[in-house]
């Protein structure tokens, strides 16, 4: 993108500097290159995925709709103070209560507005996330504890835009991997890590942004039963380096306290159910 900027400076040299006049054709040429740049800086957001473009466009339709919608009204309300109030007494009273009434109007469109191009835009994320709502209503029905964190790890994988899924359960004075993984993901943190020690005493979910923390990046969630720590989820990074929304994070957080009592229970119940006698 730099480069679009080089003609206009060499004009800017030549013509301001030494005094010396390009041709005509020299400085189409430079506008040309400015006019390239925002090209340039789009095709750089789109290609990296610098931010979520969806998130713009959403804005950009709700503002555009609502411009229209409040010139079309404002248009009427004109018309009307026009045709029918102009010569009346009460004119002013009434010119009070149109603008009233269109501030409510408008209030309540822009809500319901965004609201709708939000369900349209992010469609993606509205279903991933009313699936994961669902499934955390379904984790107590899961009745092995081994199973629960698998078809817990599936749950998210599947519907998670992250670059990785991983679920550490407490075992002894360690957090082990309990679920399928990458050879980048360390295979257990120790109790006194600092990402589990900020896990254990706040309880919260939240952004791992240790310095060269293996899970840096990573969005770390809880799994607890009466504020004792079982384990915890590591949602990776997004995939287009967004940090993840405060809707998605209280999701995630109630998906992972749910599964966290839920494997308490079950951990603590199997030795019981082994030790029963089949007839």
């Amino acid at each position: 993108m730099t480069v679009a900027f080089v003609p206009g400076l060499i004009t800017v040299f030549f013509e301001g500097t030494l005094g010396i006049f390009l041709p005509i054709w020299w400085n189409n040429v430079a506008v040309i290159f400015y006019a390239l740049a925002p090209m340039a800086l789009a095709y750089t957001i789109l290609k990296h995925r610098l931010f979520d473009i969806r998130l713009v466009v959403s804005r950009a339709l709700v503002y555009g709709v609502l411009t229209t919608a409040i010139v079309a009204l404002l248009a009427l309300v004109e018309w009307t103070v026009h045709h029918w109030l102009e010569e009346s007494r009460f004119a002013i009273v009434g010119e009070l209560a149109l603008a009233v009434l269109l501030g409510v109007l408008l209030t309540t469109a822009h809500r319901r507005l965004e609201h709708a191009l939000n369900q349209l835009v992010f469609r993606a994320q509205v279903l991933a996330l009313q699936a994961l709502r669902r499934f955390t209503k379904e984790i107590d029905l899961i009745p092995d504890p081994q199973r629960l964190l698998t078809q817990t790890y599936d749950a998210l994988r599947t519907r998670l835009d992250s670059d990785f899924v991983a679920i550490y359960a407490a075992e002894g004075s360690s957090f082990v991997l309990a679920t399928p993984h990458s050879n980048e993901l360390p295979r257990l943190f120790a109790i006194d890590d600092l990402a589990v020690l900020r896990l254990r005493g706040f309880n919260e979910a939240f952004e791992c942004d240790e310095p060269e923390h293996p899970l840096r990046g990573s969005l770390l969630l809880p799994m607890t039963a009466h504020t004792h720590l079982v384990g915890f989820i590591a949602c990776g990074p997004k995939r287009d380096r967004t940090h993840y929304l405060p809707g998605e994070v209280e999701t995630l957080s109630a998906l992972a306290h749910r599964s966290g009592s839920a494997y308490l229970w079950l951990t603590a119940r199997q030795p019981a159910m082994e030790a029963v006698p089949t007839l």
